[in-house]
């Protein structure tokens, strides 16, 4: 009786975790790809930042500037 109730509790927490785990995932993905489109994309999300923020709006992608290549790293990182 132990083994059967042990087993079933242990069944139902890694059933419970799996689900818990496709859920939360599902949801991180989903808002910033609904997020995305409804901007329309990068460039549209970028542009409504500098929009909404006027001149200054430009400041806040300084630091995807030199993510392009490894010899624009201003740090020297591979």
């Amino acid at each position: 009786m132990a083994i059967y109730v042990t087993l079933g509790g242990l069944r139902s927490a890694i059933f419970n975790e799996v689900m818990q785990f496709v859920l939360i995932w599902g949801g991180a993905l989903l808002v910033p790809i609904l997020g995305l489109v409804q901007a329309g994309g990068w460039s549209g999300l970028k542009r409504q930042i500098i929009a909404n923020m006027g001149s200054s709006g430009d400041n806040y992608f300084h630091m995807w500037r030199t993510t392009g290549h490894f010899a624009d790293n201003p740090m020297g990182v591979h």
